[in-house]
């Protein structure tokens, strides 16, 4: 939905701000609590998943909860350089991985 003649973008949303009291439509701040995701995992994957979580947890000796493996792949996907302008030699490497991935899958 646009605002007054501007087009919608998810990503701008949330870090938009209004100066006009007029306008309802739109969040003012940055969201600060976690967000809840479901994913449906391939029953290959999930087991698979789950075998390395355990793999993990032998050699270390301490937990490894799958959740905090996917919110890690997702930080090291959206890593960025210092200055938070620019992605990781790494961060670019795996996109370009997950991408190839996404391709041959469909």
């Amino acid at each position: 939905m646009a605002r007054k003649g501007k087009p919608f973008d998810p990503l701008i949303g949330a870090f938009e701000r209004t100066d006009d009291p007029n306008d309802k439509g739109g969040r003012t701040s940055i969201r600060t609590t976690p967000i809840r995701v479901t994913v449906d995992l391939d029953p290959g994957l999930h087991a698979d998943s789950k075998r390395w979580c355990f793999t993990q947890q032998m050699a270390t000796l301490k937990p490894v909860d799958l959740a905090k493996v996917v919110r890690a792949l997702l930080a090291e996907l959206t890593a960025t350089d210092e200055a938070g302008d620019q992605p990781t030699d790494a961060a670019v490497e795996l996109g370009d991985r997950v991408l190839r991935r996404l391709r041959d899958a469909a």
